[in-house]
This record gives C-alpha cells, sequence and structure tokens, in this order.
C-alpha cells in the first residue's frame, strides 16, 4: 500500500502534461507574433484553458494530499499493530485504524484517487519491514501441497499467493460484494463497462480497449504458469496496445516509439533463450513484463486522451466512463511500481532465480486479473 501511495494519480498526471502541453503552444503562439504570423484569438483561448487547468489541478492535488495524510496514518497504524509493544493495547490502535479508514472511505466518496484497494491492502496485504520492502518470504510463503491455482482457461480467475487463501471461490464471491456494497448504484471496477454504457462506434471502440487489457492481463497470467513462449507474450501484449492508437491525434509518433521498443524487448527475449546467463533471463522476463505492464497503462491513457474523448464527454453516462478508466489506470500504475519493488527485493534473496520471478508474477498477475474479474459483477448495477 505505501508503494502505490507514491504513484501521481491518472489524473494528475494527465492534467500536467495538458497544462505543459498548453506552455508550449502558448510559446509558439509568441514566437508567431514576433514574425507578424499570430494567431492572438488562439493563444487567448489557450491562456484561458491553462488558467482553468491551473486551478483545478491545485485542487486535485490538495485532495490526493489530504487522502495521502490519511493512508500514511493507516499505514503506520497497520505496522504498529504488527508490533504494538507491552504499552499498546492492540484493540485501540485496531479501533483507531478502523475509524481512519471509515474517514478516507468518506472522502470524496464520488471523486476518489485512493480507492477501495487501499482497504483491502491495509486488512490482507504483506506487512512492511522496517525498511519499507515487502517481507519477500511473508509474500512468497510455500504453497500448501492441497492448494490448486485456477486454471488460466477458467476466465483467468484469481491468481493467489500462496495458501494466504484458503477457499478461492467464498473468498472471490466476499470480495466482489463488498464492491458491490461500496459502490451502489455504479461500478468504478473496469474500462470494458463502458461497451454497455456508451451507444455506437464509440462503445465498440471502448469494447476493443477492454479486451486488449484482458488479453494484457491473460498474457502476466499464461507468463507465471510458465505457459507460452515470452517473446510470444510480450509481442502479442504490445501489438494489441499500439493497434488501438488513435490516428487523428498526436500519438501515432508514440505508437512508432512503442514498435521500436517492443521489437528490442522481442529480441531480448528470444535471445536469453539461446544462452546459460541467468542474468540475461533475469532481465528479459522483467523486461518483458514492464513491457505488458506499459502496454495496459498506455490503453487507459489513449481512451482518455484519444478523439472519442468529447463524445464521451457529452454521453450522460460518460462521466461513469471516465471514473473506471482513472480507477483502472490507478490500480495498473500501483501493480507496475509494487511489481518492480517487489522483484528487485525477491532478487536479493536465497531463492530459486526462477521461482522469485513466477511469485513477483503470480503477486502482478492477482492484481490485475481481481480488477477484470469485476466486469461480470458490474453488469446490471450500473
Amino acid at each position: 500500500m505505501a508503494v502505490s501511495q507514491a504513484t501521481i494519480p491518472a489524473r494528475i498526471a494527465d492534467l500536467r502534461v495538458a497544462i505543459a502541453a498548453l506552455e508550449a503552444e502558448i510559446a509558439g503562439k509568441l514566437s508567431e507574433r514576433d514574425l507578424g504570423e499570430a494567431n492572438e484569438d488562439r493563444r487567448a483561448e489557450a491562456e484561458a484553458e491553462k488558467a482553468k487547468l491551473t486551478e483545478t489541478l491545485a485542487a486535485l492535488e490538495a485532495m490526493h494530499a489530504t487522502e495521502k495524510e490519511m493512508v500514511e496514518r493507516i499505514v503506520s497504524f497497520r505496522k504498529a499493530t504488527a508490533d504494538p509493544g507491552e504499552a499498546i493495547d492492540t484493540d485501540t490502535l485496531r479501533s483507531e485504524m478502523m475509524a481512519e479508514m471509515d474517514r478516507l472511505a468518506a472522502t470524496h466518496p464520488d471523486d476518489r484517487m485512493v480507492y477501495a484497494h487501499v482497504l483491502e491492502h491495509s486488512r490482507a496485504g504483506p506487512e512492511l519491514q522496517e525498511d519499507g520492502h515487502i517481507d519477500a518470504a511473508k509474500l512468497c510463503r510455500p504453497v500448501a501441497e492441497d492448494h490448486e491455482y485456477p486454471e488460466p482457461d477458467q476466465g483467468f480467475g484469481r491468481l493467489h499467493r500462496g495458501n494466504a487463501i484458503r477457499d478461492p471461490n467464498s473468498e472471490v464471491a466476499q470480495h466482489r460484494a463488498v464492491r458491490r456494497h461500496d459502490h451502489p448504484g455504479h461500478c468504478v471496477a473496469f474500462l470494458d463497462m463502458a461497451a454497455a454504457l456508451v451507444p455506437g462506434k464509440t462503445g465498440k471502440w471502448t469494447a476493443k480497449l477492454g479486451s486488449a487489457a484482458i488479453t494484457t492481463s491473460q498474457s502476466v497470467a499464461e507468463r507465471a504458469y510458465g505457459q507460452g513462449d515470452a517473446a510470444t507474450i510480450a509481442q502479442r501484449s504490445f501489438d494489441t496496445a499500439v493497434g488501438l492508437v488513435p490516428t487523428k491525434t498526436a500519438l501515432p509518433a508514440y505508437a512508432v516509439g512503442k514498435a521500436q521498443l517492443g521489437s528490442g524487448i522481442v529480441s531480448l527475449v528470444r535471445g536469453s533463450s539461446e544462452t546459460d546467463s541467468a542474468l540475461r533471463q533475469r532481465e528479459a522476463l522483467k523486461t518483458s513484463t514492464d513491457m505488458m505492464m506499459d502496454s495496459a497503462i498506455s490503453m487507459v491513457e489513449l481512451a482518455k486522451a484519444g478523439v472519442q474523448m468529447p463524445v464521451l464527454d457529452k454521453v450522460g453516462t460518460g462521466l461513469s466512463v471516465v471514473k473506471a478508466a482513472a480507477s483502472y489506470g490507478f490500480n495498473l500504475r500501483s501493480a507496475q511500481d509494487a511489481y518492480v519493488k517487489d522483484a528487485d527485493d525477491l532478487t536479493m534473496r536465497s531463492f530459486d532465480l526462477e521461482s522469485n520471478y513466477v511469485c513477483g508474477l503470480k503477486t502482478l498477475g492477482q492484481q490485475l486479473t481481481e480488477a477484470l474479474a469485476m466486469f461480470k459483477e458490474c453488469e446490471g448495477l450500473v
């Protein structure tokens, strides 16, 4: 949880990018004015847009700071209950922690930047060590002999951490029931809900986004179980993301850069299989997984920055779609950040190399597939 809160919320990051773009445009208009080719009307519009976005950004940053302070207090309570000391009443600590959680839940309930996964992680997440790292020994606890992971063809299921969950089916049902209770009347779990909300061409395009994100999560699950060639999985995830770049925006250049990156990653993965170098294998696996995550995050950014956004803004239910994109994007960024930190910590320990990364991928897959599994639960609730 502490790792996830270090991530800048997608809405704040988007506003900063938009403001920077307007500043560049304004500077360009000023240069044109010096050359006698100024478009003063457009410059005035850009100045007004920048002022409005700057005001919105300040409000969001203040809101995020407030929520983050609450989360940090919850983290401190969590650590204190794990090692309370002789003079501290653990019941009192837990009571104070739950009160802080309630205050967090009541903060901007319809416009949150720290979503319900904070509550889930603070209750059941791996405990942090004094240096802020997650204890890899607890994260990768031995799997019970009678524990069965869900097969990949069962809707991707949930990828569980060892024997932490005794009854996966009942646990999933309970988890989803809590989510439905937390968000009555609408669902903010996953982008694919937009297919049922937004009519016509935009709905089909957004449904395509949802399908692409599912493909990315499936790729992570396959890699975690050692199924399929890593290079093929990486290339498939990358191709899916690049195919979604809106042609009428300034993002095709971004797609070209991604293509070059994707090609290099595939070569790295395939090259690593031809050598016994453990380092090359580790770097190939980590880089390909990072690329899968980055592709999924890009899908969310493209959804918000694409030519479809003006259409979504005019639709009565468009706000729900935007909330879904922001929530899903935040969770993806949190998962990516946590994966990188956990993976670095795991490789420093005396576990088998491949087992370390399989464990890390399963942890990552759990966070992704939980978001994806929510889509079915959203049907009929919006």
